[in-house]
């Protein structure tokens, strides 16, 4: 009996693994904006918090960046939070900023100031100033015009304690970036905040490590002997 498998298995196989390798490679280079709470509901509106995560296998340090916010139409950024000095955000691992007044969330944000952020709000990464300096990542969302709208926006607002997460979320990580809000983001009714002393996620392994390999041999085929 041949004991080796189909073509059409390993064949299979293979397309499986280019499918997930081709997924795992849409991970971001860079820092990303993947989780973001505006509002606790009524008594609450300064539940806000906005996650990073570092979707890379290297270390990334937020110093010289700064986390920037607009209004629906505005066209000037408002300073949330910058880092003037040597802060880092571990590959796979998350960073934490939240309104100084949301003291009962869930972890410990990293850090806090006293801006907030409503709906048709957009928020930005910045690598220099404000208003001109790079940006890194950007999510916007409602009724938002403004230019922190990558490709299109997410166009439903988050409602109290509803959380705004990057896909594909969880432990899968949150490092889809395809430059479409509408695409890259979901509503999380029950999302958990991570900051920089959350347990670091593991870098996927591509399915091609774990498909066994395998040899063909030919089967004879025995001619007839005429006689």
């Amino acid at each position: 009996m041949d004991k080796n498998p189909p073509a059409v298995i390993v064949i299979i196989l293979v397309l499986i693994g280019l499918f997930v390798f081709s997924n795992l490679q849409a991970d971001a280079g860079h820092l990303v904006i993947s989780q973001i709470q505006i509002t606790g509901g009524t008594g609450k509106t300064t539940n806000d918090f906005v996650e990073i995560y570092n979707p890379t296998i290297s270390d990334i340090d937020l110093k010289g960046l700064r986390l920037v916010k607009r209004t629906k139409t505005g066209t000037t950024d408002t300073l949330m939070k910058s880092w003037t000095s040597s802060t880092i955000v571990k590959a796979r691992g998350f960073y934490l900023w939240a309104n100084s007044g949301f003291t009962d969330i869930s972890v410990p944000a990293d850090t806090t100031t006293t801006l907030s952020i409503a709906d048709d709000n957009g928020v930005a990464l910045r690598n220099g100033p404000n208003d001109t300096g790079t940006i890194i990542d950007s999510v916007a969302w409602g009724l938002a015009t403004n230019i922190f709208i990558e490709g299109s926006v997410f166009a439903t607002n988050p409602s109290a304690n509803q959380i705004l997460e990057r896909s594909p979320g969880g432990d899968a990580g949150n490092g889809n970036d395809t430059d479409a809000n509408e695409i890259d983001f979901f509503l999380q009714t029950s999302g958990q905040p991570r900051n920089s002393q959350s347990q670091i996620l593991p870098i996927a392994t591509p399915i091609f490590s774990t498909i066994p390999s395998t040899s063909f041999t030919p089967t004879p085929t025995l001619n007839s002997t005429p006689s």
